[in-house]
């Protein structure tokens, strides 16, 4: 049995409004969060907001299939709208995410401790066994740096460095 339409309308709405909600949780909690459980939690949020989006579609083609009004009404304005800013949302936390996760692998401050293999080069606790050498100073000219020293992923920027081991 085939619903009416205010009430499929209602539906509809209150689909893409869950759908808005699912992705503002994870932009909420995968922003409270750190490296891969940040992304675990967006991606999760995001899989149920895309499944409740595509119910709140369906539901749109059983509008259509009810009546051959097609008028532009305020709630699909604010649907609309909504849409668009949970795209905005989707992609600024991508890129956040992005950032947080390049940002987690650099050295960003004295005192922090790094270890490195044959080709990688990463931020380790100073406690940790794997660590090999400490940040003393990040400087704009290589000559300050007393030991060694990295180029910083910043252009014209180094990283002093010192032996732990």
């Amino acid at each position: 049995m085939a619903a009416d339409l205010p009430t499929l309308r209602r539906l509809q709405f209150r689909l893409v409004m869950q759908a808005a909600l699912f992705v503002l949780i994870g932009v909420i909690l995968s922003s409270q969060m750190v490296a891969i459980a940040s992304v675990l939690m967006f991606v999760f949020n995001l899989f149920f907001a895309g499944m409740t989006f595509v119910r709140a579609l369906n539901i749109r083609k059983e509008i259509h299939q009810l009546t051959t009004d097609r008028r532009v009404t305020p709630s699909d304005k604010m649907m609309a709208f909504v849409v668009a800013l949970m795209m905005f949302l989707i992609g600024a936390q991508s890129i956040a995410l992005i950032r947080s996760i390049a940002a987690h692998n650099e050295i960003q401050a004295v005192g922090e401790c790094w270890s490195s293999d044959s080709s990688y080069t990463y931020a380790v606790a100073c406690d940790n066994p794997a660590a090999i050498y400490r940040t003393t100073s990040i400087v704009d000219d290589k000559s300050e740096c007393e030991q060694d020293y990295l180029e910083s992923s910043t252009p014209g920027r180094f990283i002093c460095i010192e032996s732990i081991k």
